[in-house]
């Protein structure tokens, strides 16, 4: 049974959620819903997704996106330019958003659509020879082990820092199993935590359930807690702890709950458990993907040509006869029958007309922060899904991509093609693009243009950079703008090269994703205590958007309700579950039955499970209890 940490965690809240909710009055009326034109909001990776789904199942549908300008949501591929007669234009661009994908099990269902879709996938390369550390103003190769090394980066207290000279030199047991002190320190304040979950899939299925809630059990103690408060009550003294996050995480983000720090830390060691966070800071040392990766390393990829054209070819898929309307913000959805639960949507267009459209059901797949600015206050929410909408947290996300006259890296004394480094500069994470390289067959050659991501950074660090990028979001290259001065100066030093070895700059494009209207924050990381229930009779913020509104016409999607947010995956599963709401309230057993066989079920749920929840909430009986009159 090979899915993951996260996938276990999910079934067993779901199934708590359904416990807690049985006996709980409930304010719902059943309805006789319609097979009437269903609406969707948002046109991002969850919404397409959606839509596809139910064309193949025979409804009909429209889309209503905000942006003017494009589809695809925070799938974004910015292109400097589209001009075929350059050569080497193809490489011409950076992800914004989503750029890399493992080839792991339980990112089948991602993979399955790439192949539906026949986008062409490349090697994504993690690592590389030659990337860097640069801390505390000293330079060390980032594929090289630091075992045996001392204190390389010069924080002990001997050396004039403040982390206790003991945490620089730890009583290895292996030293094979680690590459550097503070990977070390990590993995033993997680290793009880961890365990339990690394075991599930040895676990035969009839006694899945039971180890799964022993396993939830132990972590959720301590769900409460942030990852900063869990190692402090760990015992390591907190000049350690903020040693630990600035090598192996971002500037505050250990205010994140140790839950969430858990499970996305054995989600990147397949199939054993890492305690590095690649979604956020990259793994400090994983194995160089260029070197020789280990056998049980996966396989990275990314789109040829950006994760845009995955969100493009998904919209070709869509018929004429299922619109997306660009440039129609939603600003509120109403209850227009309660018989049937049929709701309006009303919506701004690009000229400022009010416009209103009836739909038999809807599916709103935008992110939080902007479903939290649409009035929903009469369609029958509960208490903890409006708490979960206003409350869970959302992690910063900062871009800076410099198009350089030369791909400058590729021609240093120690060359790099792929990879990362990683600095406590205010860049923080560098990406060399993984496509196009000199070392590769076709362009781009020496002498042409090259894409850097030169700034990757989360929380405060995005948040700081973010503050930088004039017009809120985004930046076209000034010479004089503060955030590339500082981004090429961090640069230079991080490489030990002069701002001139670089050549010079011929672009650039920045965005942070808190500041985009469309967005309010890069992607779902829930704080201490939202991913446990709270109270007796609650399902927790969670669990409370798995489910539909009272009158069960109302969905709510995207990657922050899927226990795999931040990732592809988790906009897909979530748009999966809707639909099947969507058919769970037709009562359309048929439509059930094909969007299981011809899109399987995501691992983080379990049919029963969604139909009990479905029950409840929505006061409609099973659909073996249903009458012709109730379909």
């Amino acid at each position: 049974m090979s899915i993951s940490a996260r996938d276990h965690v999910a079934r067993h809240l779901l199934r708590d959620a359904a416990r807690s909710y049985r006996g709980r009055p409930t304010k719902h009326t059943a309805v006789q819903a319609t097979q009437g034109r269903i609406g969707i909001i948002g046109a991002g990776l969850a919404g397409l997704y959606a839509g596809l789904i139910l064309q193949d199942l025979g409804y009909q549908f429209e889309i209503i996106e905000a942006n003017p300008e494009r589809i695809g949501g925070r799938i974004y591929t910015y292109y400097f330019s589209k001009t075929p007669s350059v050569p080497g234009y193809g490489f011409d661009y950076y992800d914004v958003g989503a750029m890399r994908f493992p080839n792991i099990p339980w990112m089948k269902r991602v993979f399955d659509l790439f192949d539906l879709l026949q986008v062409p996938q490349i090697p994504y390369y993690l690592s590389a020879d030659n990337t860097v550390l640069y801390l505390n103003s000293q330079r060390y190769p980032a594929t090289e082990t630091q075992v045996g090394k001392g204190d390389i980066f010069k924080v002990s207290v001997s050396s004039g820092g403040t982390v206790p000279d003991a945490f620089l030199n730890p009583p290895y047991p292996d030293p094979t199993q680690s590459s550097s002190p503070d990977q070390y320190w990590w993995s033993a304040a997680l290793a009880t935590l961890r365990d339990p979950f690394k075991a599930l899939n040895d676990v035969d299925p009839e006694h899945i359930q039971e180890a799964e809630a022993k396993a939830w059990a132990n972590l959720v103690t301590y769900d409460t807690q942030s990852t900063r408060g869990y190692l402090l009550n760990f015992g390591y003294p907190e000049s350690v702890v903020e040693w630990l996050e600035t090598n192996q995480s971002a500037t505050g983000l250990y205010d994140e709950a140790i839950t969430e720090t858990v499970i996305d830390s054995l989600d990147f060691d397949w199939p054993a458990g890492s305690p590095q966070r690649a979604a956020g800071f990259p793994a400090a040392h994983p194995p160089s993907a260029r070197s020789g990766n280990a056998d049980d390393t996966p396989p990275w990829v990314c789109i040829e040509g950006g994760s845009s054209v995955v969100t493009d070819a998904l919209a070709k898929k869509i018929t004429p006869n299922n619109p997306i309307l660009l440039g129609q913000r939603a600003f509120k959805v109403s209850l227009a029958d309660s018989t049937t639960g049929q709701l309006d949507v009303s919506y701004a267009s690009p000229g400022g007309q009010t416009l209103t459209r009836s739909y038999s059901q809807v599916i709103c797949t935008v992110p939080l922060g902007c479903l939290d600015a649409i009035d929903t206050s009469s369609i029958g929410l509960g208490y903890e899904q409006n708490a979960a909408i206003r409350s869970l947290q959302y992690d910063s996300s900062c871009k800076v991509g410099i198009k350089f006259a030369k791909r400058w890296w590729e021609y240093l004394p120690k060359p790099v093609f792929g990879g990362v480094s990683s600095t406590d500069l205010p860049i923080r994470t560098v990406v060399y693009p993984s496509y196009g390289l000199k070392s590769e067959s076709g362009p781009p050659v020496e002498g042409q243009p090259g894409i850097l991501i030169a700034s990757y950074t989360w929380a405060q660090d995005a948040r700081r950079l973010g503050s930088l990028a004039k017009d809120g979001a985004r930046l076209k290259y000034p010479k004089d703008d503060p955030l590339i001065q500082v981004t090429l100066d961090n640069l230079a030093a991080m490489h030990g090269i002069s701002r001139e070895d670089m050549g010079p700059v011929l672009d650039a494009y920045s965005y942070s994703w808190y500041d985009d209207i469309n967005t309010r924050g890069a992607f779902a990381l829930f704080g201490p205590g939202q991913f446990s229930q709270q109270a007796v009779g609650g399902q927790g913020l969670f669990a409370a958007l798995k489910v539909p509104n009272n009158t069960g016409t109302f969905h709510i999607a995207g990657e922050a309700t899927s226990i795999h947010h931040a990732w592809f995956l988790g906009a897909l599963n979530s748009a999966w579950r809707a639909v099947y709401n969507v058919l769970m309230t037709l009562g359309d057993a048929q439509g059930l039955a094909k969007l299981q066989k011809n899109w399987g079920v995501p691992d983080e749920f379990e049919v029963e499970t969604l139909n009990t929840l479905h029950g409840i909430v929505t006061g409609l009986p099973p659909l073996s209890h249903r009458t012709k009159t109730d379909l």
